[in-house]
C-alpha cells in the first residue's frame, strides 16, 4: 500500500549503484538522506549490497578470487561521500568502472526505470527516439573516440595555420631581407674588386708621367733663360722712352696754371661768398625751425598742465559735492530739533490744561496707566508661556540624559577606535614628513618645466622665423671632403656684435656691401672657394694678405675735442669681435665715425686734420671727398640688428634649455623619493577617508543624537530661563510704572510738571543753537571748496586761451618757416649756379689736359710694361723652381711606387699599351678618377650596411622554411588520415546503429504482440528520410495501421511504451533491472502477460520489481513485502518455492532507523 517505504527500498539500491541525480532519490541533496537532516542526534547513513559472483565467466575483471562483492557507500552530514568495495576504501570512479564492466552504467542508467518514466516514452520526438536506439547500440563510444579524434583534428589544423603564421609573418621576410643583403654583400664584394683595378691604374698612370717627367732634357731650362734676357732688354728700352716722356708732362703742366689760374680763381671766390649766403639762409631756416619744436613742446607741456588742472577740478568738486551733502544732513538735523521744540511747546500747553509730559505723547495718565497694565499682562502672559515650554523641556533633558548614559558603549568604542586612527594618521604623516620629498616644490618644477618647454618652443620658432629671413646672410659652398673648413671663417656680419643695437643702422651703412664679404685665413684658401660651385658673386677677404688702414689717435682725439665725446666715437669701439679676425673687421670698419647727428658728422668729416668718413644714426654717409649718401636705409642696415637680435634669442634660449635642465636634473632626483611619498599619502589619504567615515557612523549613533540634543535642548534651555527673566523684568518694569501713573495721578503737582518741560524746551534750544553753528562752519567750507573751483575753472580757461595763443603762433611760425626756406631754396640755387659755372670752366681745363692725358697714359703704360716684364721675370724663375722642384718629386714618387706596389716591376711592360688594362689613351686619367671616387663613395656606403654574414643566415632560414615546409605536410598527412579515421567511426557507428534498429524493432514488435495478442508495432523512419534522421512509432490494431498513437487506449499506450523499454533492455542485457510500478496503469490479465514476458526473454537477468497486483507476484521468484507498522516499515520475505516467510535481518525495521540508515537497508537474493 502507498506511504509503507516500499520506494525507500529501491532509492537504496540507487543510492549504492552511485546515481547522481537526487531527484531519482526524491531528495534536494546529500544530507536529505540522513534521517532528520541530521537534527535527531543520527549523522550518517549507510546502505550495503551483496552480489553473487560465484559464475566466474561473467565476474568482473579482477574480482575473479571473490565469490561474493559487496558494496556500500556511506554519506555523513556536510555532504561528504564514501565507497567500500569488501570492507575496503574505494574510490567512486572504481566503483562506476566496477558497475559498468558488467552493463550497469550509472551514469546512463538503462537498466533504471522509474514511474512515469513508460508514458514519456510515447511523448519523445523521432530524434529522441533515435538516440533511445543509439544509448541501447551503446554508439556512445564511437562518438567519444570520434570527439577525441575531431579534438585531435583541430589541433593538427591550429598547428597548420600556426606553421603557414611563422612562414608568412616570420620566415619569408627574413628570406627576403637576407637575399637583399646577400646581394649587397655581393655588390660590396664586386666594388671591392673595381676599387682595386681602377687604383692599380691611378699608380701606373702617375708610375709613367713622373717618369716622363724624370727622363725630360735640358731644353726647357734654356728656353725659360732666353725669355729672361729678352725681357730684361724690353726693360732697358722702356726706361728712355719713359723718362722723355716725363719731361714732356711736366712742360705742358706749367703752361696750363699760368693761363688758366686767374679766372678760375675769381669764379671760387664767388661760389665762396654765395656758400657763406646759403649758410645764414640755412642757420635762419634752422633756427626757426627749432623755435617752433620749442613752441610744440611747450604747447605739449600746457596740455599735460591742463590735464593735470582737470584732475584738481574734479577733486575739488568732489569735496564740494560732500560738504554740500553734509550741509543738507545738518539742515534735516536742524528741522527735526526744530520740530522737537514744537513739540515740547505743545506738551507745556498741554501739562497747562492737566495732559501728563514726557515719552513726547500728549496721552494723559490714565491713558498711560491703562497702557502699562496692558504691557504688564502680556509680559505675565508670555512669561509664563516660557516657563511652560522650560519645564518640558528640562524633563526632556533628564531623560535624554539617562538615555546618552545607557548607550555610551557603542560610541566610546568608536571613539577609541577613532582616537587610534588618530594617531596613525599622526604616525603616516611623520612618516612623510620624513620622506623627503616636497610635493609643493616638485609640482612648482613641474610647472616651471612645462612653462620652460612652452617658452623654447616659441623661441625655437622665432629664431627658425629670423633664419629664415636671414638665410640670404649665410655662405654656402660646396667643397671637397679633403677641404678644411675652418680656414673659411664666413661673412663679415657674422663675425661681429652689436655693443649697443641703437647703432645698428649707422654700422651696417658704414659697412655696406662689405658685410657679405667673406673672411677667410689666405689668398690660397679664396682661390679654392672661387673653384668651387658657388651661389653667388662673392667677395673674399683673405686675413694674411688684406692692407687695412685705421683712424690715428690723433684723429680720434681730435674729432672728440671738436664735438664732444658723446656726439661721436670710432666704429670699432661700437663693436664686438674675435681677435683673430682684426684684419677683416679694420678693413670695414676701421676708416669711419659714426656720430650722433648730421652737424657733428659735417664738422668731423671736414675738419682738416682728421678727412675721415662718418656716418650719422640715421645712416647717412659723409665723405672727406665732399660726397653725401643717405635716403631710404640700405638692406645691410637692419641686418646687424637682426642678426643681433637672433644672438640674443639664441643666447636666452640656450640659457632656458639650460635652467630646463637643472630643473629635469632636481627633477629626476626628487622622483626617487615621489613613489615612496605617493604611496604614504595614499595610505594617509586612504586613513583620513577611514576616519571621515567612522566620524559619519559616530554621527549617526544614537549616543552622538542624544549628545547633539542634550546640547541643542541646553542652549534652548538657557535662552528660555533669559525670555523669562526678561519678561519678569518687564511685568515688574510695567507694575511699577503703572503704581508710578497711580501714585502721579493721586499726587499730580501741575507746576513740577510746567518746571520739567521748561528745562526740556531749554536744552532742545541749546541743541539748536550748536547746530546753527555747525551749520555755518559747513557753509563757510562749502563757499571756500566753491571759490576754490571757481578760481581753477578761471585758472584753466586762461591756460586753454594761452594753449590757444600757442597754436596761432606755431601756425605763424609756419608761415616764416616757410618764407626762410624759400630764401634758403633761393641761395641754394644760386650757389649750384656758380658751381656749375666754375666746373664748366674746370672742364675746360681739362680740355687742355688732353695732351697731358695723353702723355701720362703714355707714362702710365710704360710703368705697366716694366711692371708687367718685372712680373714675367718672377714668374720664369718661379717655373724654374717649380719645375726643378717637380722632377725631384717625381724621384721620390717613382721610387715610392717601386717600393711600396712590387706588381709594377711585373706589369710595367703593359703600361700605356693598346687593348691593355693599362690603356691611357682609351681610358682618360680623369673618368678613372672620377669613376674611383664614386666607387669609393659606394663602398662607404655600403660598408655601413652590409651584413657579411648574411649568406649564411639565407641558407640557416632556408633550412628553418623547409623543415616547417616539411612538417606542414606530414600535419597535412596527418589530417587526412585523421578525417578517414573519423568517416570510418562515423560508418561503424551508422551500421551498429541501423543493426541495433532493426533487433530493437523485431523485439518490440514481439513483445507488444505477446503483451497485447492480435495487433502489431513497429519503428520505421519518418516518410522521405533515413533511419538516421529519426523513428517513429507505429501500431496496428488487427490489420489495420493507425495513423495516430492517440487512438489508442491509456492501457494500450502503457503496453506499447513498456514494449519499446522492454525491447531496448533486450538490445544490451544487464545482468540487474530496476522497475518501478510499470504496471500501475494496466489490468490484471496485461499484467500476467507482462510477468510471464519478463521470464520468457529476460533469462539471464534479475529483475526488482515494485508492484501493487498479483499477476506480477504470481511470476516472481522471491517476494518482499512492505508494510507500515506503529509508524515503521517492516520488510518480510517470501520464497514462493518454499513459502517460507523469514524478516530481513531477522527483525522489523522501524521506519525511522530505514531513514537513518538511507531509508531502509536491503538484502537481495543472488
Amino acid at each position: 500500500m502507498n506511504g509503507s517505504g516500499k520506494s525507500n527500498i529501491l532509492d537504496a539500491i540507487v543510492f549504492v549503484l552511485g546515481v547522481t541525480n537526487w531527484q531519482q532519490l526524491r531528495a534536494q541533496t546529500l544530507n536529505s538522506l540522513v534521517y532528520k537532516d541530521g537534527q535527531a542526534g543520527v549523522r550518517k547513513a549507510s546502505v550495503t549490497l551483496v552480489f553473487n559472483n560465484e559464475d566466474k565467466t561473467s565476474s568482473p575483471l579482477g574480482y575473479e578470487k571473490f565469490d561474493k562483492i559487496t558494496v556500500t557507500r556511506q554519506v555523513t552530514i556536510g555532504g561528504t561521500s564514501k565507497y567500500l568495495i569488501n570492507g575496503h576504501n574505494a574510490q567512486m570512479e572504481r566503483v562506476y568502472n566496477l558497475f559498468r564492466s558488467v552493463q550497469l552504467n550509472v551514469k546512463n542508467p538503462h537498466f533504471l526505470i522509474m514511474q512515469g518514466h513508460i508514458s514519456k516514452v510515447l511523448n519523445m520526438k523521432p530524434k529522441e527516439i533515435l538516440g533511445l536506439i543509439e544509448e541501447a547500440a551503446g554508439t556512445k563510444l564511437y562518438e567519444d573516440k570520434r570527439a577525441h579524434a575531431q579534438k585531435i583534428l583541430d589541433k593538427k589544423d591550429k598547428k597548420c595555420e600556426e606553421i603557414k603564421q611563422i612562414i608568412a609573418e616570420q620566415i619569408m621576410p627574413q628570406l627576403e631581407k637576407f637575399k637583399a643583403q646577400g646581394e649587397q654583400y655581393a655588390s660590396f664584394q664586386a666594388n671591392q674588386r673595381q676599387l682595386a683595378k681602377l687604383e692599380k691604374f691611378r699608380v701606373a698612370y702617375e708610375y709613367m708621367e713622373n717618369k716622363k717627367l724624370m727622363s725630360g732634357s735640358d731644353d726647357q731650362l734654356n728656353e725659360y733663360q732666353e725669355k729672361i734676357d729678352a725681357l730684361e732688354e724690353e726693360i732697358k728700352e722702356n726706361q728712355v722712352i719713359l723718362k722723355e716722356t716725363k719731361e714732356e708732362i711736366m712742360q705742358l703742366t706749367e703752361k696750363k696754371e699760368k693761363e688758366m689760374s686767374t679766372e678760375v680763381h675769381e669764379l671760387e671766390e664767388k661760389v665762396d661768398t654765395s656758400s657763406k649766403h646759403l649758410v645764414k639762409h640755412e642757420t635762419v631756416f634752422s633756427n626757426l625751425t627749432e623755435s617752433r619744436a620749442q613752441e610744440v613742446a611747450k604747447a605739449a607741456e600746457l596740455e599735460r598742465v591742463l590735464e593735470k588742472m582737470r584732475n584738481t577740478i574734479d577733486k575739488k568738486q568732489k569735496q564740494l559735492d560732500e560738504q554740500t551733502k553734509l550741509l543738507e544732513e545738518k539742515e534735516n538735523s536742524k528741522q527735526a530739533c526744530k520740530e522737537q521744540l514744537e513739540n515740547l511747546k505743545r506738551q507745556y500747553q498741554a501739562v497747562s490744561v492737566g495732559v501728563a509730559a514726557g515719552g513726547g505723547t500728549a496721552k494723559t495718565l490714565a491713558d498711560q496707566l491703562m497702557d502699562a497694565k496692558r504691557e504688564a499682562s502680556h509680559c505675565d502672559t508670555e512669561g509664563r508661556s516660557c516657563a511652560a515650554r522650560l519645564k518640558h523641556m528640562k524633563k526632556e533633558l533628564e531623560q535624554s540624559k539617562k538615555q546618552e548614559k545607557q548607550s555610551d558603549t557603542e560610541y566610546k568604542q568608536m571613539k577609541a577606535e577613532e582616537q587610534k586612527l588618530q594617531k596613525e594618521l599622526q604616525n603616516q604623516q611623520k612618516e612623510l614628513t620624513r620622506a623627503d620629498f616636497d610635493e609643493g616644490r616638485f609640482q612648482e618644477l613641474s610647472d616651471r618645466r612645462r612653462n620652460l618647454a612652452g617658452t623654447i618652443r616659441g623661441m625655437e620658432q622665432q629664431i627658425s622665423s629670423k633664419k629664415m629671413s636671414l638665410q640670404f646672410s649665410e655662405f654656402h659652398y660646396d667643397a671637397p671632403p679633403s677641404f678644411d673648413r675652418s680656414r673659411v671663417h664666413g661673412r663679415v656680419m657674422h663675425l661681429v656684435d652689436l655693443k649697443n643695437s641703437q647703432y645698428s643702422s649707422a654700422l651696417g651703412a658704414a659697412a655696406g656691401g662689405k658685410l657679405y664679404n667673406v673672411v677667410v685665413d689666405d689668398e690660397s684658401t679664396g682661390r679654392e672657394l672661387l673653384k668651387t660651385k658657388l651661389r653667388n658673386r662673392e667677395t673674399m677677404i683673405p686675413l694674411r694678405q688684406i692692407q687695412c688702414r685705421t683712424l690715428q689717435r690723433k684723429q680720434v682725439e681730435t674729432a672728440y675735442d671738436l664735438v664732444g665725446k658723446d656726439n661721436v666715437a670710432p666704429a670699432l669701439s661700437l663693436l664686438q669681435y674675435s681677435p683673430d679676425n682684426e684684419p677683416a673687421i679694420n678693413f670695414v670698419f676701421g676708416t669711419t665715425f659714426v656720430s650722433h647727428s648730421s652737424d657733428a658728422a659735417q664738422k668731423v668729416t671736414f675738419h682738416k686734420d682728421i678727412l675721415a668718413r662718418t656716418v650719422t644714426m640715421d645712416g647717412d654717409i659723409f665723405e672727406p671727398a665732399g660726397t653725401l649718401t643717405g635716403g631710404s636705409k640700405p638692406q645691410s642696415a637692419d641686418v646687424l640688428g637682426a642678426l643681433s637680435e637672433l644672438r640674443k634669442l639664441q643666447q636666452q634660449c640656450a640659457d632656458c634649455k639650460e635652467e630646463l635642465a637643472q630643473v629635469d636634473r632636481e627633477l629626476n632626483s626628487m622622483t626617487i623619493n615621489k613613489d615612496k611619498y605617493q604611496e604614504l599619502k595614499h595610505k594617509a589619504d586612504l586613513k583620513e577617508q577611514e576616519i571621515s567615515l567612522l566620524t559619519q557612523r559616530i554621527q549617526r549613533t544614537s549616543y552622538f543624537q542624544l549628545q547633539e540634543r542634550v546640547t541643542t535642548l541646553t542652549a534652548q534651555i538657557e535662552e528660555n530661563e533669559r525670555l523669562v527673566t526678561d519678561y519678569e523684568e518687564k511685568h515688574r518694569a510695567a507694575l511699577e510704572k503703572a503704581e508710578e501713573l497711580q501714585e502721579q495721578m493721586r499726587n499730580f503737582n501741575k507746576e513740577d510738571q510746567l518746571e520739567k518741560t521748561k528745562k526740556n524746551i531749554k536744552l532742545v534750544k541749546k541743541q539748536l543753537e550748536d547746530l546753527n553753528e555747525e551749520l555755518k562752519s559747513v557753509q563757510q567750507l562749502q563757499v571756500r571748496y566753491a571759490s576754490e573751483v571757481e578760481q581753477l575753472k578761471e585758472e584753466y580757461v586762461e591756460l586753454e586761451a594761452e594753449k590757444n595763443q600757442i597754436a596761432n603762433s606755431i601756425v605763424s611760425m609756419d608761415k616764416d618757416v616757410e618764407a626762410a626756406q624759400k630764401q634758403r631754396d633761393s641761395s641754394k640755387a644760386k650757389y649750384e649756379k656758380l658751381k656749375a659755372l666754375l666746373d664748366a670752366k674746370k672742364d675746360d681745363c681739362l680740355a687742355t689736359d688732353s695732351s697731358i692725358a695723353e702723355l701720362i697714359a703714355k707714362r702710365d703704360a710704360l710703368n705697366k710694361a716694366y711692371a708687367d716684364a718685372q712680373i714675367s721675370i718672377k714668374k720664369i724663375v718661379h717655373k724654374i723652381t717649380s719645375f726643378n722642384a717637380q722632377k725631384e718629386k717625381a724621384t721620390r714618387t717613382v721610387e715610392a711606387h717601386l717600393k711600396n706596389y712590387p706588381w709594377i716591376h711585373k706589369e710595367e711592360q703593359y703600361f700605356g699599351k693598346e687593348n691593355t688594362e693599362y690603356d691611357f689613351v682609351k681610358k682618360s686619367i680623369s673618368s678613372v678618377l672620377a669613376e674611383l671616387k664614386k666607387v669609393e663613395e659606394k663602398l662607404a656606403f655600403l660598408s655601413q650596411r652590409v651584413n657579411e654574414k648574411a649568406a649564411n643566415m639565407h641558407q640557416e632560414t632556408e633550412q628553418d622554411f623547409h623543415n616547417l615546409v616539411a612538417k606542414q605536410t606530414q600535419l597535412a598527412t596527418d589530417k587526412a588520415q585523421i578525417e578517414k579515421f573519423i568517416a570510418g567511426l562515423d560508418e561503424k557507428k551508422n551500421k551498429t546503429l541501423k543493426e541495433t534498429y532493426k533487433m530493437v524493432d523485431k523485439h518490440f514488435g514481439n513483445i507488444f504482440t505477446l503483451l497485447l495478442p492480435g495487433t502489431k508495432a513497429k519503428l520505421e523512419p519518418e516518410e522521405g528520410k533515413s533511419v538516421l534522421e529519426g523513428l517513429r512509432i507505429r501500431v496496428a490494431l488487427g490489420s489495420v495501421w493507425k495513423e495516430n498513437l492517440s487512438e489508442l487506449s491509456g492501457g494500450q499506450r502503457s503496453l506499447l511504451a513498456l514494449s519499446l523499454v522492454l525491447s531496448l533492455l533486450l538490445a544490451k542485457p544487464a545482468p540487474v533491472y530496476i522497475l518501478d510500478e510499470i504496471d500501475s496503469a494496466l489490468d490484471l490479465s496485461h499484467t500476467q502477460n507482462i510477468g510471464e514476458m519478463l521470464k520468457t526473454y529476460f533469462t539471464q537477468s534479475q529483475f526488482i520489481i515494485i508492484s501493487l497486483k498479483e499477476g506480477m507476484f504470481n511470476n516472481a521468484n522471491v517476494l518482499f513485502k512492505v508494510k507500515n507498522v506503529n509508524g515503521s516499515s517492516q520488510v518480510t520475505r517470501i520464497d514462493t518455492h518454499t513459502a517460507k516467510k523469514t524478516k530481513s535481518g531477522g527483525r522489523a525495521l522501524p521506519f525511522n532507523e530505514a531513514d537513518d540508515q538511507a531509508k531502509g537497508q536491503k538484502r537481495k537474493r543472488q
